[in-house]
């Protein structure tokens, strides 16, 4: 017994502070000061949720956890207190009482059922589905079965379906979404599986019934009016079997529900709980066909339970002939035929002999269809694949003269694929080949070529295709190059899609650097770039083949600028008049066209992505691939400085062709156009007179080639490192570029993108030396007084990641220019009126603190400083170990510092993603030689507790001062 004056002391420590209130229920540990704390009022008053934001937080209940941590001490005090509590929609709360309920024993935890229901009428969830499973098994086994029955129907409820709103759509299947539980669907899958089978035991029959009511709920919420009335749940479709299958692809409430009654059947049965009798009969007075299926299962499962059962649903005419029910009655016949009486077995070959009963809906169907009568053959072939498919399943155990009958359909036919099913959903992973690999690769040259002449596609679906041929080749061609280089002009009258494949097979190889005879190859590509693209008559249908030439001269530009390459496999110099003769017709090839680019490009598909799928394309990128290629083989060469300074002069057929694409009157192209901002850099390396005269052209500034401009600038801010040479030709490019910086938020991608690649090529050439800050019209100085502030912050994380993960020195130069930055950056936000424009930018100085590159007195000091404008800091994670690591410097700052970003974060659970390194930094300031850093180290630790992060109350307990 607890005195009075004792309780009344209590009671006034824990009102007083929250950490002391958090302090007392955790340490308590006896029941007997439950009443009389309950008599005071407490466990009154659960813990409300906290919005903060877009986001939820459930905050602890020391009560709460008491009342679960003495359940088995007191259960019946603590269950008196529990019914008393009242709603909340804090779900910690839940979970504790949960936790209590299941500490009790089954007599006193039952009292608490109806209390549970309301717990799971809450919109929020976290263990308590889980809790409420193991308390509906710890009822059962307790002989509490209507009270786990009762806790069961509420947990296991269907959500009331959405019904469409528009009077048109209630008829439309598609417009109604599935049932849905109360909570997660793993959760309720996984009560299912492990705590029903205990109530499955328990209350036999009734857990059946229950479950029964839950799937029907289910299937009429997820079904149209007309569908409910005439009762169709087309469980067919989303439960190909009952048992478990992979043709059960669907994992939604319904198959879940499936599931759980099948096993409660079988356990059932096993254990001979329950007759057959009454199974069936619950399910029989059900009206959807899923629950005729289950019972055709249980039958198959159980055929000895009850032969007259069986008997009459074999010789269920209407059973038979349903679609809907055809899997479970054939399977069930496979099972019990050879045990029905010879009269029985001939009626059911009867119906399959007399064959399908809808050959006149089939018959019109397929003339509403096809605008076209069906032969009587056809007719036939339709009658007797009815009749092979029903006898495939049953083979086995077919009399004598019927199956002869069935050997010789087969024989005709062919015999059925999974013919337990009416109709089999199989994944497709195409286009095929109609012969393998080894097959055809083993075969000489002459009999491939002679067998791509002759092999003549299907057009039926899923059929082997040129296309899948072409694949393969491809693939044989890829391992041994030289065989079919030797013999690749004799591939000239094939299908294109053979050609195609053929040079895609030699272009894989030069990319794996594999040496072959490119001479035959060359002069193959020639005549085909000499001829018509298009081919007269040719209309390839549903075939999948290649409709004209075209795709196969964009892939002789993919195997030039392959074969260009510095490797093993490059096209030899010997071919080079050779090669460009191929490449200087592609490079005026038709596409891609106006309409190519107005229907492909845009938001599709951005102009360099368009340029290597168009044949025009990709021969320019060829035509500097020709270019490096050419360059590479003077450089090997005596007088190569005098070759290179001679630049284009070396190869005119390169600047003619540059130039005549670069004029906008002749070249309207936008994925062209990309092309030169691609590959600028490297048109500087080949001839930098030629690029410093054509940059403007390049990157037109004027508002009617505007699109022009962007198609180059952007690819070339994307695809190019900014080289320092580079920059003296496109100085006023770049500064074009920030002049007209548009800010755009990160869902517009693209523009996006292109402003970052152009904040890091400005902040590159700034600590190169090649831009300064004290001028005003530099494009940097431009470029901050545009730039957004996640813009700016992403500038200031592009320095610091990369200053952390270097591992030498940085030289000091380098180091004062940044200085220099981060300093001017924050005295512009200090000064500013409006903070909030900065709090990014500022926030991500917390790369280059962490990074150590700095002096650390320095660092710690701009990382107070920017804390007083930003309020928090990116990244804090790591900030914090650092801090932690470097918590005895300047221990005054450090604490100040991390007091900042712990109280000023706007969702308290980020903190648990650096709690250990917090425990750690607090551990050592809370032992720190002055008393003032002690004294705030302290200070904030009782605020972390009182937010209810009890585990740095560990700190107050392990040899702190």
């Amino acid at each position: 017994m607890i005195k009075s004056e004792t309780i009344e002391k209590a009671i006034q420590a824990i009102t007083k502070r929250r950490a002391d209130y958090e302090y007392f229920y955790n340490k308590l540990d006896s029941p007997d000061w439950l009443k009389p704390l309950w008599k005071e009022g407490f466990f009154c008053k659960p813990e409300p949720i906290i919005a903060e934001g877009k986001y939820i937080s459930f905050p602890l209940w020391p009560e709460s956890q008491y009342l679960a941590r003495m359940a088995a001490k007191d259960p019946d005090t603590v269950c008196e207190i529990i019914l008393k509590i009242p709603n909340t929609d804090n779900a910690r709360v839940h979970d504790d009482l949960a936790s209590a309920a299941l500490n009790m024993p089954p007599q006193v935890s039952a009292r608490l059922v109806d209390k549970a229901a309301e717990w799971i009428e809450s919109p929020y969830h976290l263990l308590l589905p889980d809790h409420l499973g193991k308390l509906i098994e710890h009822l059962a086994k307790g002989n509490e079965v209507d009270a786990a029955l009762a806790l069961a129907r509420s947990l296991l409820d269907v959500a009331p379906p959405q019904i469409p709103e528009k009077e048109d759509d209630k008829e439309d299947l598609h417009k109604y979404e599935d049932a849905k539980p109360l909570f997660e669907e793993w959760a309720y899958e996984h009560i299912l599986k492990k705590n029903i089978p205990a109530l499955v035991s328990a209350a036999k029959i009734k857990v059946f019934e229950l479950l029964c009511d839950l799937l029907e709920k289910s299937v009429i919420g997820g079904i149209s009016k007309q569908s409910r009335e005439d009762k169709e749940d087309f469980s067919y479709i989303w439960r190909p079997a009952i048992e478990n299958h992979e043709q059960n692809v669907s994992h939604g409430l319904k198959s879940l529900l499936v599931t759980a009654l099948r096993s409660a059947a079988d356990l059932l049965m096993k254990d001979d709980l329950v007759s057959i009798n009454d199974i069936v009969a619950f399910l029989e007075a059900r009206p959807y066909s899923i629950f005729k299926r289950l019972t055709l299962y249980i039958l198959r499962q159980h055929p000895a339970k009850s032969a007259y059962l069986v008997t009459k649903y074999a010789l269920d005419c209407a059973v038979f002939d349903d679609y809907r029910f055809f899997h479970e009655y054939f399977l069930l016949i496979r099972v019990v035929f050879e045990s029905l009486a010879p009269s029985d077995q001939n009626t059911i070959l009867g119906w399959i002999n007399n064959g399908p009963s809808d050959v006149e809906d089939h018959k019109r169907s397929y003339k509403e269809m096809y605008g076209k009568e069906l032969s009587d053959s056809e007719v036939k072939d339709y009658i007797n694949h009815w009749i092979i498919r029903r006898l495939a399943v049953i083979k086995e155990v077919l009399p004598a003269e019927t199956k002869a009958k069935y050997d010789a359909l087969v024989s005709k036919y062919g015999e059925p694929k999974h013919s337990e099913f009416r109709n089999y959903h199989e994944s497709w992973v195409g286009p095929t080949s109609p012969i393998g690999n080894k097959e055809l690769s083993e075969m000489p040259v002459d009999d491939i070529i002679n067998y791509l002449s002759n092999w003549k596609p299907s057009t039926e679906m899923f059929a082997p295709t040129p296309e899948g041929l072409g694949r393969l080749l491809t693939d044989i061609v890829s391992a041994e190059p030289e065989r079919f280089a030797k013999a690749a002009n004799n591939f000239r009258g094939l299908d294109p899609t053979y050609v195609r494949a053929l040079l895609g097979g030699f272009s894989n190889a030069a990319r794996n650097k594999k040496a072959f005879d490119w001479g035959h190859v060359l002069e193959l590509c020639q005549g085909i770039v000499s001829q018509s693209i298009e081919i007269s008559g040719r209309d390839v249908g549903e075939i999948d083949a290649d409709p004209s030439w075209e795709w196969t001269r964009q892939r002789i530009a993919h195997l030039l600028d392959d074969g260009f390459h510095e490797c093993e496999g490059c096209i030899p110099f010997q071919y080079r008049s050779l090669a460009w003769s191929i490449l200087v017709k592609l490079t005026n090839d038709p596409t891609p066209t106006p309409e190519d680019e107005e229907r492909y490009g845009g938001s599709n598909m951005r102009p360099a992505e368009l340029s290597i799928n168009s044949t025009r394309g990709e021969a320019l990128h060829a035509v500097i691939q020709h270019a490096l290629w050419i360059r590479r083989h003077n450089d090997k060469k005596s007088n190569a400085k005098e070759l290179a300074s001679r630049g284009f002069d070396e190869m005119p057929e390169v600047e003619d062709v540059l130039n005549n694409h670069l004029d906008i009157s002749k070249e309207s192209s936008l994925a062209v156009r990309s092309v030169y901002g691609q590959w600028f850099p490297w048109l500087v390396l080949l001839d930098k007179k030629w690029a410093q005269e054509s940059a403007a052209k390049i990157f037109p500034t004027d508002d009617s080639h505007i699109a022009h401009r962007n198609a180059a600038w952007h690819t070339y801010l994307a695809f190019c490192a900014p080289y320092t040479e580079v920059y003296d030709l496109l100085k006023e490019q770049y500064l074009f570029a920030a002049n007209n910086l548009v800010n755009v938020s990160e869902t517009e991608r693209a523009v996006h993108e292109t402003n970052k690649r152009l904040a890091e090529h400005l902040i590159t050439y700034y600590w190169r030396g090649k831009l300064e800050l004290d001028d005003s019209e530099s494009s940097l100085s431009v470029f901050y007084e545009k730039a957004s502030d996640s813009l700016r912050a992403h500038v200031m994380a592009y320095i610091g990641r990369p200053l952390e993960k270097t591992k030498e020195a940085i030289e000091d130069e380098v180091l004062d220019r940044l200085r220099s930055l981060w300093e001017k950056r924050l005295d512009i936000a200090s000064k500013s009126a409006n903070l909030s424009l900065f709090k990014s930018e500022i926030a991500s100085f917390g790369w280059w603190y962490v990074s150590g590159k700095f002096d650390y007195d320095w660092s710690l000091d701009q990382l107070s400083k920017a804390l007083k404008i930003s309020k928090y800091i990116d990244p804090a994670y790591k900030v914090i170990k650092k801090l932690a690591d470097n918590a005895n410097i300047n221990s005054l700052q450090v604490i100040d510092c991390i007091d900042i970003i712990i109280k000023e974060q706007d969702d308290q659970r980020i903190y648990y993603g650096w709690q250990d390194d917090t425990k750690m930094l607090l551990s050592k300031l809370m032992n720190n030689s002055d008393s003032a850093v002690v004294t705030k180290a302290k200070n904030l630790a009782n605020y972390l507790i009182a937010k209810g992060y009890g585990e740095i109350r560990e700190l107050f307990s392990n040899g702190t001062k």
